[in-house]
Protein backbone atom coordinates (compact mmCIF):
# COMPACT_ATOMS: atom_id res chain seq x y z
CA UNK A 1 0.00 0.00 0.00
CA UNK A 2 1.68 3.41 -0.91
CA UNK A 3 0.80 6.15 0.98
CA UNK A 4 1.41 10.14 -0.29
CA UNK A 5 2.84 12.39 1.96
CA UNK A 6 0.94 15.77 1.18
CA UNK A 7 2.31 17.77 4.13
CA UNK A 8 4.84 18.16 6.89
CA UNK A 9 2.50 16.64 9.61
CA UNK A 10 4.54 14.21 12.20
CA UNK A 11 1.85 10.95 10.44
CA UNK A 12 0.96 11.28 7.43
CA UNK A 13 -2.90 11.32 7.72
CA UNK A 14 -2.98 10.47 4.22
CA UNK A 15 -6.74 11.28 1.55
CA UNK A 16 -8.88 11.37 4.78
CA UNK A 17 -10.91 14.05 6.37
CA UNK A 18 -10.05 16.13 9.00
CA UNK A 19 -12.69 15.03 11.68
CA UNK A 20 -11.37 11.33 11.41
CA UNK A 21 -10.33 9.57 14.50
CA UNK A 22 -7.60 7.51 12.97
CA UNK A 23 -5.26 7.86 9.67
CA UNK A 24 -5.09 4.82 7.15
CA UNK A 25 -1.78 3.51 8.83
CA UNK A 26 -3.59 3.65 12.18
CA UNK A 27 -6.92 1.95 10.94
CA UNK A 28 -3.77 -0.88 9.84
CA UNK A 29 -2.65 -1.28 12.31
CA UNK A 30 -5.54 -1.76 14.67
CA UNK A 31 -7.25 -4.31 12.03
CA UNK A 32 -3.70 -6.10 12.49
CA UNK A 33 -4.19 -6.26 16.73
CA UNK A 34 -7.46 -7.88 16.34
CA UNK A 35 -6.78 -10.34 13.97
CA UNK A 36 -3.83 -11.16 16.13
CA UNK A 37 -6.02 -11.80 19.00
CA UNK A 38 -5.99 -9.06 20.69
CA UNK A 39 -9.12 -8.33 22.85
CA UNK A 40 -11.54 -5.54 21.95
CA UNK A 41 -11.40 -3.72 24.91
CA UNK A 42 -7.67 -3.54 24.83
CA UNK A 43 -7.93 -2.51 21.32
CA UNK A 44 -10.69 0.45 22.40
CA UNK A 45 -8.58 1.67 25.04
CA UNK A 46 -5.30 2.06 23.12
CA UNK A 47 -6.67 3.69 20.40
CA UNK A 48 -8.89 5.84 21.50
CA UNK A 49 -12.40 4.81 19.88
CA UNK A 50 -15.18 3.50 20.27
CA UNK A 51 -15.85 -0.46 19.96
CA UNK A 52 -18.22 0.19 16.87
CA UNK A 53 -15.33 1.66 15.25
CA UNK A 54 -13.21 -1.22 15.81
CA UNK A 55 -15.70 -3.66 14.32
CA UNK A 56 -16.35 -1.23 11.45
CA UNK A 57 -12.77 -0.90 10.09
CA UNK A 58 -12.56 -5.20 11.17
CA UNK A 59 -15.56 -6.06 8.99
CA UNK A 60 -14.46 -3.90 5.95
CA UNK A 61 -11.24 -5.77 6.18
CA UNK A 62 -12.67 -9.21 6.43
CA UNK A 63 -14.87 -8.19 3.26
CA UNK A 64 -11.48 -7.21 1.35
CA UNK A 65 -12.48 -3.30 0.75
CA UNK A 66 -9.93 -1.06 1.66
CA UNK A 67 -9.25 1.08 4.80
CA UNK A 68 -9.82 4.60 3.20
CA UNK A 69 -13.47 6.69 4.52
CA UNK A 70 -16.04 6.30 2.16
CA UNK A 71 -17.63 9.60 0.85
CA UNK A 72 -21.27 10.07 2.69
CA UNK A 73 -22.91 11.67 -0.41
CA UNK A 74 -25.47 9.74 -1.48
CA UNK A 75 -25.25 7.90 -4.60
CA UNK A 76 -29.18 8.96 -6.21
CA UNK A 77 -30.94 12.32 -5.33
CA UNK A 78 -34.44 11.64 -6.96
CA UNK A 79 -35.86 14.92 -5.94
CA UNK A 80 -32.91 16.89 -6.77
CA UNK A 81 -33.92 20.14 -9.29
CA UNK A 82 -32.48 19.20 -12.38
CA UNK A 83 -29.88 21.55 -13.95
CA UNK A 84 -31.51 24.81 -15.86
CA UNK A 85 -30.46 25.02 -19.39
CA UNK A 86 -29.09 28.43 -20.75
CA UNK A 87 -29.86 28.78 -24.26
Amino acid sequence: MCLRRRNSRKEDRGNIHADAGLTLVRRVELVGRMESGSRPQNVVAAFGVSRRTVYKWLARRRKEEELFDKSSRPHHSPTALQPRTIG
